[in-house]
């Protein structure tokens, strides 16, 4: 018989490993070409994996909950029409695996993507893209997937008769229990007492990679203030023009995103990664920040090669992404080959904090708000109080390389490109 064997794919240029967070089928399943075999979480982003074959699952190897590398054989599928029979290794035909994630078809008249399987259920049971709007999926990113289709099936059969009868979810076998990635030190019998909610796998890992983080680099935390007066005129001033022009608003998270692609070329140990005993400088500014979703899932997008871009290329880019993280479509590109990290606390007025360092990279910043505040002016003709706009910045190095003396002279060069920022673009 011919098995076709399932290896877990590489899912990035720097992503190689990732977590199994469900397995869809079982053994002795019979499966169609673009079926759904697992979902996979890894520290970028969610991803489900489907079958290049029809066939049957003859084994799987892998469990829910399991961190595997790139490469790790996860099921075999007996090709469709091959008898299973006791043949040899040597009769067996193995196939490789999928080598990238791929993307479900998407029916060129509904924005939702849909699987085969589930397009031929809809079919089955009479069921119109309507209809759909209904059922609300459980796959990454709001996929509909066939349990969905199954549970919708089951409420409206208490009220109306279909045409054809719904198939019962198949029930996974058993899986030998595997350790969670974050490890909970509490053992009092009282601990869950109250409403329990299980961390999703995204959160896991993230929860995982702060810990990680922490035990990697020895983080320490430098803030500064900066009068952003000629910042916050400037883009009040330009940002009409700008819109009018190129289509884009400049935010303010654009902006700091292009002073410190600057600031890193002339300090590029602030630009770099360590390995072992070596200090890797990065031939590439690559500026990512921090993006939530609305519930609470964390992602870093990068604008790469931000060096390069002016205040509305990086504004183009920026927005972009965020569009992106929020509808979750962001791609597993968009979030690798990071070298310095933002994060904005100043997004719910959080003066400033001390975040902690996004690996493999040696720095992150993170930007307070932005308030309006008496402060001492310096004049031709003495010292006056005026209203000036002012905010602080917090840097977090890894003081294995970096000093406070380097991580000083960076803040500075970003408050004095802060303080005379009037950059050209129209």
């Amino acid at each position: 018989m011919s098995i076709y064997q399932i290896l877990m794919p590489k899912l990035g240029e720097s992503v190689v490993e990732g977590t199994i967070s469900k397995i869809l089928v079982s053994e002795g399943d019979e499966i169609q070409e673009d079926d759904l075999l697992v979902e996979i979480t890894t520290a970028k982003v969610d991803s489900e994996i489907p079958s290049p074959v029809a066939g049957v699952v003859t084994k799987i190897y892998c469990d829910e909950d399991e961190l595997l590398s790139a490469g790790t054989l996860l099921m075999d599928i007996r090709l469709e029409g091959e008898e299973d029979d006791e043949g040899s290794a040597a009769d067996k035909e193995t196939n490789t695996a999928i080598e990238d994630n791929t993307t479900i078809s998407d029916d060129a008249n509904e924005k939702q993507f849909l699987s085969p399987l589930v397009k031929k259920m809809m079919k089955d049971h009479g069921l119109s893209k309507e209809d759909l709007r209904s059922v609300k999926g459980s796959g990454v990113g709001g996929r509909i997937r066939k349990e969905d289709l199954l549970a919708y099936l089951e409420t409206t059969s208490n009220t109306q008769t279909t045409t054809a009868p719904v198939e019962a979810p198949k029930v996974a076998a058993p899986k030998k229990e595997v350790s969670t990635p974050v490890s909970n030190s509490v053992t009092d019998s009282t601990a869950l007492d109250g409403n329990v909610i299980e961390m999703g796998n995204t959160r896991k890992i993230i929860a995982q990679r702060m810990v990680d983080s922490l035990s990697t680099s020895a983080h320490v935390t430098t803030v500064v203030q900066a009068d952003v007066t000629p910042l916050v005129e400037w883009r009040k001033r330009m940002n009409p023009g700008i819109k009018e022009k190129h289509q884009v608003s400049v935010s303010y998270l654009s902006i700091f995103v292009e002073i410190v692609s600057k600031a890193l070329r002339s300090y590029p140990k602030l630009n770099s990664s360590i390995v072992g005993d070596k200090v890797v400088l990065k031939d590439e500014v690559n500026v990512g920040f921090a993006a939530a979703t609305e519930d609470d899932d964390l992602f870093v997008p990068v604008v790469k090669n931000s060096d390069q871009l002016n205040t509305v290329g990086i504004s183009k880019q920026v927005n972009k992404l965020i569009d992106k993280v929020r509808s979750k479509n962001l791609g597993i590109d968009e979030m690798t080959g990071g070298t310095f990290t933002l994060t904005n606390f100043g997004s719910f007025k959080g003066l400033f904090g001390t975040p902690i360092i996004n690996q493999p990279e040696v720095a992150i910043l993170a930007l307070g708000n932005i308030e309006k505040v008496p402060a001492v002016i310096e004049t031709e003709y003495g010292d006056v109080i005026g209203i000036r706009h002012k905010m602080y910045l917090s840097l977090s190095h890894d003081h294995r390389i970096i000093d406070g003396m380097l991580a000083g002279k960076f803040l500075q060069e970003i408050v004095k490109e802060i303080e005379s920022f009037n950059p050209n673009v129209i």
